[in-house]
């Protein structure tokens, strides 16, 4: 993809400050048993609970993600069938579980069918019992994420989204997968409902993706959006990286202030013919936002965020936005079983039960 277009906005020092941040991941300091990569970096300092003083939080946290009784909601393993094959998937459920999935080798998703850009019925997405998504079996222990890979920081700056940012009309919506409209929504509820990932200090308890502490982690949850859809069956979401002139402010019930700060942010994207959507749960729960609806929760006005579309193996600012060869999905399954434990301990501080909101009582829910 050498012909794509690469609009550079910035320098590599703004790069480098982007990176410092922007909307990352945090490691917490009660687990230094746990492998870091790299590059760690903190959230905006203006977030309420996840920014400065997401460290001192992620601290107190360890005590709070034991707490409570045994759940019967059990991790669902990664690569599982959905429960309602899709319409569009001849084969069955089977031909939906790649042979190599990220939860058990961190290898790459098999490649999805390309059902929704030919014009086929609409997907059905796997059904969950309420929010919880129980799956069948339980799990004692929680299996490897896989390799966590470093951080290439041989990838030359112009390849970087970063250096390939866009005021958002210029921005070439015509590269995103492209989807069926009444696809939307369906998929949407069902990747932001399940509980698909496995807390090793709560086995029993099934998680869903960190939506409810948006402070860090975006990469994370963008990541496994775009690789739980493509297991579904959907064309495989790419990623639209946002990067604030000079911050993204969000409001947000999700932090102690009501307000969170970011330089940058991400999420999963992709088309309806020539509108970007995106998925991005943390922002809004309700639904999937027009890509200029989701910029401007983040902005006042649409001339102050530039925007790079990458495909889907971007990752972070500092990654390939096009054609990265390195799986980044054990990385985002590590990054999220380190923000466990903080966003439980913030629902705590936030007056909620973390027991019904992570589990079958999300605030989205009636």
């Amino acid at each position: 993809m050498n012909d794509l277009p690469a609009i550079r906005f910035g320098t590599v020092l703004v790069y480098l400050t982007v990176i410092a941040s922007g909307c990352a991941h945090q490691v917490a300091v009660d687990e230094p048993d746990r492998p870091r990569p790299i590059m760690e970096h903190a959230s905006g300092g203006k977030a309420g609970s996840g920014g400065s003083g997401g460290s001192a939080n992620n601290s107190k946290a360890g005590a709070g993600a034991q707490a409570g009784a045994a759940n019967s909601v059990t991790p669902i393993v990664f690569g599982t069938a959905p429960s309602n094959p899709s319409p569009n998937d001849a084969a069955g459920a089977s031909s939906m579980t790649p042979a190599s999935t990220p939860f058990s080798s961190g290898g790459a998703p098999s490649a999805p069918p390309s059902n929704s850009a030919g014009g086929a019925a609409p997907m059905t997405p796997p059904s969950s019992a309420g929010a919880g998504g129980s799956p069948a079996t339980a799990a004692a222990s929680c299996p490897d994420v896989g390799e966590v890979t470093d951080v290439d920081f041989s990838i030359p700056p112009e390849a970087r989204p970063s250096a390939m940012g866009t005021l958002v009309w210029d921005m070439p919506v015509d590269l995103l997968p492209n989807w069926q409209l009444e696809d939307l929504q369906p998929a949407f509820e069902s990747v932001r409902d399940e509980r698909f990932q496995c807390d090793p200090k709560r086995p029993d308890f099934a998680r869903r993706l960190t939506w409810l502490r948006p402070a860090v982690s975006c990469e994370a949850r963008a990541e496994l959006v775009s690789v739980k859809l493509a297991e579904w069956g959907y064309p495989r979401p790419f990623k639209i990286f946002a990067f604030g002139q000079p911050s993204l402010d969000v409001i947000t019930p999700n932090s102690e202030t009501g307000t969170m700060s970011w330089s940058w942010h991400v999420a999963a994207a992709v088309r309806v013919e020539d509108q970007a959507y995106v998925f991005d749960a943390a922002i809004e729960p309700e639904r999937p936002l027009t890509v200029e609806e989701w910029l401007l929760r983040m902005v006042p006005d649409l001339e102050q965020v530039n925007v790079a579309l990458c495909d889907s193996t971007a990752f972070e600012p500092s990654s390939r936005c096009f054609g990265a060869t390195v799986p980044e999905t054990a990385r985002a399954l590590d990054y999220e079983r380190r923000n466990f434990a903080a966003e439980w301990q913030l629902q705590i501080k936030l007056g909620r039960d973390p027991e019904q909101v992570l589990g079958d009582s999300p605030p989205w829910l009636p």
